[in-house]
C-alpha cells in the first residue's frame, strides 16, 4: 500500500507541475541592465530609446516572446533598431569576426520600430544563409517597452534543446555605408555573457506550494477519521 501511495503521489505531483507550467511559463528569464550605459565606441545619434533597461525571454507554447524596456519611448531615435542574438548550439561564433568574441551566436532577430518590421537571420561561417520576414502582428509597442513574438520553428536547433538556447540584445542605429557595424551598436544586454532561460522564481514558488498542498491532502487522507453519530 505504501508503494501505491508513493506512485499516486508522484503522478499527482507531475500533473500539478504540468498544469502550473501551462498556466505560467516555466522557461523564462529577465535581466536588468544599468541605465545610461551606452558604449563609448558608439558614434551614432544618441537617444533615450537606445538605452536598454530590461530584457526578458519566455517560451510560450510554440513561440519565443521577447520583451524589452527602454530608457525612452521606442522609435524616438531615427533609424534605431534592436537585434536579438541567439545561440542555438553551434558551439562557435558564426557571426562576422570581431563581434563580441566571448559570445557564441548563430542567429539574429531584428526589429525596426520606425517601420514596425523585422526578420530572422540564420548565420553560417560569418554570413547570412537565410532571412525570413516576421509578420506585422508579431510586434507590439507601448511607450518605453515593446515585445516581439517569434515562432520557435524559425530558429531551428544547431545542437541545443530549445530551453537551452541563450540570448543577447543590443540596440543600434543604421550608419553610413562603409562604417564598421560595431560603431553603430549603442548598448548591450547583458553587458557580458548571454541570457539563459531558467524558471522564474514565481514559477518555482507556485510549484512548491502545489507540492505542499498535495502532501497535506495525502496526510489528511491517511489520518484516522472519527465519526460522531447523532441519534
Amino acid at each position: 500500500m505504501r508503494y501505491l501511495h508513493a506512485v499516486r503521489s508522484a503522478v499527482t505531483a507531475s500533473t500539478v507541475a504540468a498544469a502550473l507550467c501551462m498556466a505560467q511559463p516555466c522557461s523564462a528569464s529577465t535581466i536588468v541592465d544599468p541605465s545610461n550605459d551606452l558604449l563609448s565606441t558608439y558614434i551614432g545619434q544618441v537617444g533615450p530609446d537606445l538605452d536598454i533597461l530590461q530584457f526578458t525571454v519566455e517560451i510560450q507554447g510554440s513561440n519565443f516572446l521577447f520583451r524589452v524596456l527602454l530608457g525612452g519611448a521606442s522609435g524616438t531615435t531615427p533609424l534605431a533598431r534592436y537585434n536579438f542574438g541567439i545561440d542555438r548550439g553551434a558551439g562557435a561564433n558564426t557571426f562576422p569576426p570581431g563581434f563580441r568574441p566571448e559570445a557564441s551566436l548563430d542567429a539574429v532577430m531584428q526589429f525596426v520600430p520606425g517601420t514596425q518590421s523585422g526578420d530572422v537571420r540564420l548565420f553560417l561561417g560569418g554570413v547570412v544563409v537565410t532571412t525570413t520576414a516576421l509578420p506585422s502582428d508579431a510586434f507590439a509597442i507601448s511607450g518605453n517597452s515593446f515585445s516581439v513574438v517569434v515562432p520557435i520553428s524559425m530558429l531551428p536547433s544547431t545542437g541545443f534543446a530549445t530551453q537551452d538556447y541563450t540570448f543577447m540584445l543590443w540596440s543600434r542605429t543604421q550608419l553610413a555605408t562603409g562604417v564598421p557595424v560595431q560603431f553603430g551598436i549603442a548598448d548591450f544586454a547583458p553587458d557580458h555573457g548571454l541570457l539563459s532561460l531558467v524558471p522564474e522564481p514565481s514559477t518555482w514558488m507556485m510549484m512548491l506550494l502545489g507540492f505542499g498542498a498535495i502532501g497535506f491532502a495525502m496526510r489528511r487522507s491517511r489520518a484516522p477519521r472519527n465519526v460522531l453519530q447523532l441519534r
